[in-house]
């Protein structure tokens, strides 16, 4: 029940079905382990192995001689005798619990090892994370309150395979998905990144609180070490202390806390105070510092201001707000879909089998909804600027200054409530890995992300992982006037200064594609030290990611010059289809290069990465200029729409919350999911509807109140 092998005893019963039954017995205790432990092929490196069985009460019998408590009395054939290394009051407690359970009265030590990882159905789908049951081990108490339940959660990492290497490795690429090699090594495995797991094994299990992790993953290797003795398999355990957990978990309230809370207290007073004076005294047409203020946090106000569906400026792009929508819920699709490549599923080859899909892929190569967002800042960054130059009143300090104050504190009360809230919300069999590091990531470097330079600081440590890019886009806000200038004030020096530019934005992601040997885009198909690298060092930099930006700065330089030539009825038609066959060439172009039976080619990848990015974005340009200028029809029609209006509004909201709520999803989760098209859909609408509530509170009480306070303030 404890030790974990790789194939089951059913498979091999059909293997030797002709042996006599008491031969077939001894046979499969023997073989049972080697068949079903798979290992990498190098001793040192000792790869995290994921194809694994829990041992069978069916498949061993036990040395006691008690054959009515075989499923109380396995866990103690294997976990006794207990080394000497192991704590003494942690030994004690361990023999005192096993010998108990012996005992069917003693419900709580029964239920103790109950809550350990037991068999589980599906390993050749794909099902190798036995995650016992937390909730029930955390509830357990030592009758005499010596102890309660401590929940663990290991891993294995196997170093040798016995005399039946090829048959185990074989069985392991099937249940793995072919990625055992591509998870070696642990670079990528500590931090807030994001990468897939396929070859993860991992063994829960509930001994007595006294114990520690050293205690517990010692105790877990001996018992592996006796049940696979014969084989000639090597089974190591790891487990971190983070990866334990008690009822007993507490953190006390610290000065920050404090602060926090007190920052949340005056926010909620503001709001409360300016809602009722608002009601009661008509503060609109008050003067004065105060009742403005106050006028900022009315909620009433600014509910009337989020859904405030009047006439838009005529020179608003509309269709924008339909962009901004779509390509919102399209970025949380994407994390959710690689969280699915991370998290524990019974049939989680299917995740894998999708790929090869039409339908399915656009799910996975989704990464352009980023693009989107680049090529929608850079126009409107040109747009506005160009309009204050002509003007008379642009200001690159106070531009930038405004720019900041704009974003930050929404990004700031969130990056709080990580510090702070977030770890206290919950726990889970995972909730120190999916939640706990991201805590601690943003209770370190917080000032990264202040500083908005975060995505080019070297570390898997990310606070809010997706505010890469905020980063990102600050950046090129900065810059954006070196060029929108020229364009403006010489318009040959313009164009050519945007020439090299765009080239530039080219060049460096094809050179960096090519230098490091990355992949086109991120795939399942290379090892995870490579995606790694590839986020650091391609897709979070401002330098590899700009071209969309730059397409964007020069759609807002043409918009302003609003000299929009009449267009014939075929070339509108011909607008449309190339930007279509652009897009379906961007994603689906890929196809081929992300499947297993690829063989890499360096310069399709460099060629395909330092390009998708760019074409998307004069794709959707196309889109925008055609509904801009009227050659948009029922596209148009569909992406002005008054809905989206209001739902564009929450979409900074949502881009900071979303990954906290899929975050606090996959750390809570006591039990492997199952992929199902419908299950999915569900939890995609459930997730979202929660993530654009969770949302309109955060717009309500602070993005939109600051955000008015600021802009008074610009006034003076």
């Amino acid at each position: 029940m404890v030790v974990h092998v790789g194939f089951s005893y059913q498979v091999l019963c059909l293997v030797w079905k002709e042996r006599a039954r008491e031969r077939e017995r001894e046979r499969v205790q023997k073989h049972v382990y080697s068949y079903g432990i798979g290992a990498m092929n190098s001793a040192k490196r000792g790869m995290s192995i994921i194809f694994w069985i829990t041992f069978g009460v069916s498949v061993s019998p036990i040395r006691s001689e008690d054959s009515t408590m075989k499923w109380t009395t396995q866990i103690a054939d294997f976990l006794e005798p207990i080394s000497s290394i192991v704590d003494s009051r942690c030994r004690n407690d361990t023999l005192d619990c096993l010998e108990a359970a012996k005992n069917l009265s003693n419900t709580w030590a029964i239920g103790m090892i109950d809550a350990t990882a037991n068999y589980p159905a599906g390993i050749l789908s794909g099902n190798i994370r036995s995650m016992g049951n937390f909730d029930q081990c955390l509830k357990i108490r030592h009758p005499d309150n010596e102890y309660v339940g401590k929940y663990c959660l290991a891993r294995l990492n196997y170093s040798a395979y016995g005399e039946n290497e090829d048959t185990i490795l074989e069985y392991i690429d099937l249940v793995t998905a072919g990625r055992r090699l591509l998870e070696l090594g642990d670079d990528w495995d500590k931090g807030t990144l994001i990468l897939p797991t396929y070859s993860r094994s991992e063994l829960a299990l509930c001994l007595p609180s006294t114990c520690s992790a050293k205690d517990v993953a010692i105790m877990t290797e001996d018992a592996i070490r006796r049940a696979t003795l014969e084989t000639g398999v090597q089974v190591a355990v790891s487990l971190e202390d983070d990866l334990c957990y008690t009822a007993l978990r507490t953190e006390p309230f610290t000065g920050v806390d404090y602060f926090v809370t007190f920052i949340c207290v005056t926010l909620l007073t503001f709001t409360i105070v300016g809602s009722a004076w608002s009601i009661i005294t008509n503060v609109q047409k008050r003067n004065g510092v105060l009742p403005k203020i106050l006028r900022a946090f009315s909620i009433v106000d600014n509910w009337h201001q989020l859904a405030n569906l009047g006439p838009p400026p005529n020179d608003a792009i509309t269709c924008l707000d339909g962009i901004r929508t779509l390509s919102t819920v399209w970025v949380v699709m994407t994390h959710q879909t690689m969280l699915i490549g991370q998290l524990a599923y019974i049939n989680k080859l299917e995740t894998m089998q999708t790929h090869n899909d039409y339908w399915y892929y656009v799910i996975w190569n989704s990464y352009f909804n980023v693009d989107t967002f680049l090529f929608v800042s850079g126009l409107l960054r040109a747009y506005n600027l160009t309009k204050e130059l002509e003007q008379g009143r642009a200001n690159y300090l106070k531009s930038g200054l405004q720019r900041y104050l704009r974003l930050t504190p929404a990004y700031l009360f969130v990056i709080i409530f990580y510090v702070s809230y977030f770890d206290r919300l919950d726990t889970g069999p995972t909730w120190n890995v999916y939640v706990g590091r991201n805590v601690e990531a943003c209770r370190r470097y917080w000032w990264h992300n202040l500083l908005y330079i975060n995505n080019y600081v070297p570390g898997n440590d990310k606070c809010l992982l997706q505010s890469w890019y905020l980063s990102a886009d600050m950046q090129l806000f900065l810059v954006a006037p070196l060029l929108v200038y020229p364009l403006w004030k010489w318009r040959l020096i313009g164009k050519m200064l945007f020439t090299i530019a765009v080239t530039v934005s080219i060049v460096l992601p094809f050179l960096t594609t090519w230098i490091n040997e990355f992949p086109g885009t991120y795939m399942f198909t290379v090892r995870n030290s490579v995606l790694n690298s590839y986020a650091h060092d391609l897709y979070m930099a401002t330098h590899d990611r700009m071209s969309p930006y730059l397409v964007g700065v020069l759609l807002g330089h043409l918009f302003h010059l609003k000299n929009s030539p009449s267009l014939a009825k075929w070339k509108v038609a011909a607008g449309w289809i190339a930007s279509l066959a652009v897009m379906y060439a961007c994603v689906y172009g890929a196809k081929d290069m992300t499947s297993f039976q690829h063989t890499y080619n360096i310069l399709e990848s460099a060629l395909y990465g330092g390009l998708h990015r760019f074409a998307w974005a004069v794709a959707v340009a196309w889109v925008v200029y055609a509904c801009h200028v009227g050659y948009g029809g029922p596209v148009n029609a569909f992406l002005s729409c008054s809905a989206f209006r209001i739902l564009g509004r929450l979409s900074y909201c949502v881009f900071l919350t979303h990954l906290a709520v899929l975050l606090y999803n996959a750390a809570v989760l006591q039990v492997p999911r199952q992929l199902h098209i419908y299950i999915s859909i569900r939890d995609f609408m459930g997730d979202f509807v929660f993530i654009f509530a969770l949302s309109l509170l955060l717009y309500i009480f602070v993005e939109l109140p600051l955000y008015r306070v600021t802009k008074e303030m610009f006034k003076k």
